[in-house]
């Protein structure tokens, strides 16, 4: 969408990427790392719920990918902020259209160059076969993300709490994981 609403939703965006990072330490300088320590993470097809968050993970390292993103968000996925964002006016949580739209925006306006999230996955405990939704809790993250017409830069830490669910196959014929809730928790 472009105009008021797509002019809106880029401000939303950054706004709550705004808001996320004053909940955080704003100035802290922290290295983003490369999700599990120091590896250069790939797209991967999204077969197990681990797979899932580091595609979450490329795709704002690659945000010229944003067609990767979407494959990764289930039609009934919730994004969750954080009570104090909540408190600062953002939405207790919005859907798959409005994370999409925000995302993408942020995406376009910041650009790859100026985004890196990190996801540390160290503590990973893997689905039982039988299982077709995991949780994932306690993921540490560290986002950064330049504003390039300006001089700031934000640095978000906290964790997020993830909920995938199989749907489907893939093409080789593995389960097909999905983003289907993400949690955004402040550490502070």
């Amino acid at each position: 969408m472009r105009g008021r609403n797509g002019k809106a939703l880029v401000i939303i965006g950054l706004l709550a990427v705004g808001l996320l990072v004053l909940g955080c330490d704003l100035f802290a300088i922290a290295d983003p790392g490369d999700g599990d320590d120091g590896e250069d993470l790939q797209w991967q097809e999204p077969s197990t719920p681990k797979i899932v968050l580091e595609d979450l993970e490329w795709s704002y390292d690659n945000a010229e990918y944003y067609d990767k993103y979407e494959n990764l968000i289930h039609d009934d996925f919730i994004f969750y902020f954080d009570p104090q964002d909540v408190d600062q006016g953002l939405p207790a949580s919005w859907g798959k259209q409005d994370e999409l739209e925000a995302t993408k925006n942020l995406f376009e306006n910041v650009g790859a160059a100026n985004i890196e999230l990190g996801l540390t996955l160290s503590d990973y405990q893997p689905p039982e076969d039988t299982d077709t939704e995991h949780i994932y809790n306690n993921v540490p993250y560290n986002l950064r993300v330049t504003m390039p017409d300006e001089d700031l830069i934000y640095v978000a830490q906290g964790h997020g709490n993830y909920t995938t669910k199989i749907d489907g196959t893939l093409d080789n014929g593995l389960d097909r994981w999905w983003l289907v809730t993400w949690y955004d928790i402040n550490t502070n």
